[in-house]
C-alpha cells in the first residue's frame, strides 16, 4: 500500500511490528519490516524486534566479542522519533547500539523486552538521552546494566520493571524516579532492602505478588499514590489488603488494575471503597482490562477478524520461506 500510494507514507506516525521474545525472526520477515520502516517518512513511535550481527570493525573482537544489537533504520531516518520499543528475538547477550542515542536524540520513552546486554553502559561511553522521561525493561538485564547511564539522564522520572527484570539500584535510590511500576510473577525478598531507600518516589504500581508480601516498612517513605495489579492466577485476601493499606498513613490515592479474568476486585469493590473512605484515601475507579468486564470474561484466544495475519501478506503459500514465517507467527518455531 505504501509503495502504491506514496502520499500515505508521511501519514504513518505509529508503527508496531509483531515479535516473539526469545525466538529469532525469519530473515525474510525482518527484511520486510526494515523495508517498511525505511519507506515511511517520519515516525513518532516504533515497536520492533531486532537482528543481530557480529561487529566487523577492525579490532572489534578485542574490544567486545558480543554481537551488536542493530536498529534497522537508515541513517538520518526518523530522527524525531519519540517512543522506541525494542523486543529481543534471541536470548544472546548483545552490545548496546552506540548510534541509538545519537540517531534518536529526541526519545522520551525507551522500552526493552528480553534484552540481555553483554556489559554495563556508562555515560562516558554512550551519549545520554537528555529528553528521556520513561524507561521500561521486561525480563533481561537491560535496566541493571544501564544503571549508571540511566542515572545520568536528567529528565528520567518513570521506570517500569516487568517479569523479573533486574533492578537498577543506583537509579532507584539516588536518581529522581517519581513513579515505579514493579510487576514480577513471584516476590523477590531483595525488594524489601532497596524499596524503602527510594526517597524520591511518590507513585508505585505493583503486582499483587509483591504487594501481599512486602513488609509494611518497605514501602517508599514519600509514597502518595499506589496501584495494585491483580492477575488471573492471584489468590487475593481482603485481610492482606487491609493490613497493607492501614500501614500507609501518608497515602492519598489508591487504585486496582484488574488483569485477566480475576473477578475478586469487582466482587469486593464496595468493601475496598469503605476501607479507603475510613482511612481517608481516595480510591480510583477499577481499571479493568478487555478480558474482564462486569464479571463476564472474554476468551484471550479469540482473534479479531480485522487484524491481518502474516498469511495474508505473502502470496506464495508453498515456499519454504513462507512456511517458516507462518510457523513463526503461529508460535510453532
Amino acid at each position: 500500500m505504501l509503495q502504491k500510494y506514496p502520499h500515505m507514507r508521511k501519514m504513518v506516525k505509529d508503527l508496531t511490528f509483531p515479535a516473539r521474545p526469545g525466538v529469532r525472526c525469519p530473515e525474510k520477515l525482518m527484511s520486510l519490516f526494515s523495508g517498511i520502516v525505511n519507506l515511511v517518512v517520519s515516525l513518532d513511535s516504533l515497536t520492533i524486534t531486532y537482528p543481530l550481527a557480529k561487529d566487523t570493525r577492525p579490532n572489534a573482537a578485542a574490544a567486545d566479542v558480543s554481537p551488536r544489537l542493530i536498529i534497522p533504520i537508515a541513517e538520518g531516518r526518523h530522527s524525531d522519533l519519540k517512543i522506541l520499543a525494542i523486543i529481543a528475538n534471541e536470548n544472546t547477550p548483545v552490545a548496546f547500539p552506540s548510534t541509538l542515542t545519537t540517531s534518536f536524540s529526541k526519545l522520551t520513552k525507551l522500552s526493552m523486552t528480553g534484552v540481555f546486554l553483554s556489559k554495563p553502559l556508562t555515560a562516558n561511553g554512550i551519549p545520554i538521552l537528555r529528553e528521556l522521561r520513561d524507561f521500561s525493561s521486561t525480563a533481561g538485564n537491560a535496566a541493571n546494566r544501564m544503571d549508571e547511564w540511566l542515572l545520568a539522564c536528567p529528565r528520567l522520572q518513570t521506570l517500569a520493571l516487568f517479569q523479573g527484570a533486574q533492578a537498577p539500584l543506583e537509579l532507584l535510590t539516588k536518581g529522581n524516579i517519581h513513579c515505579l511500576t514493579l510487576a514480577y510473577p513471584t516476590f523477590d525478598p531483595a525488594i524489601n532492602s532497596w524499596l524503602p531507600n527510594c526517597t524520591s518516589m511518590d507513585g508505585l504500581i505493583i503486582s499483587w505478588s509483591i504487594f501481599s508480601k512486602l513488609d509494611a516498612a518497605s514501602f517508599p517513605p514519600s509514597l502518595r499514590y499506589l496501584w495494585v495489579g491483580i492477575y488471573s492466577h492471584d489468590q487475593v485476601s481482603f485481610d492482606e489488603f487491609k493490613t497493607a493499606l492501614n500501614s500507609q498513613s501518608k497515602l492519598k490515592s489508591f487504585g486496582i488494575l484488574v488483569k485477566g479474568t480475576n473477578s475478586w476486585a469487582i466482587e469486593n469493590e464496595v468493601s475496598i471503597r469503605a476501607l479507603c473512605m475510613k482511612l481517608g484515601v481516595r480510591m480510583y475507579p477499577l481499571a479493568i482490562n478487555s478480558y474482564c468486564d462486569n464479571k463476564r470474561t472474554i476468551s484471550k484466544t479469540s482473534k479479531p477478524s480485522f487484524i491481518p495475519t502474516l498469511s495474508r501478506v505473502f502470496n506464495k503459500r508453498n515456499s519454504t520461506y513462507d512456511k517458516d514465517i507462518l510457523s513463526w507467527e503461529m508460535g510453532k518455531s
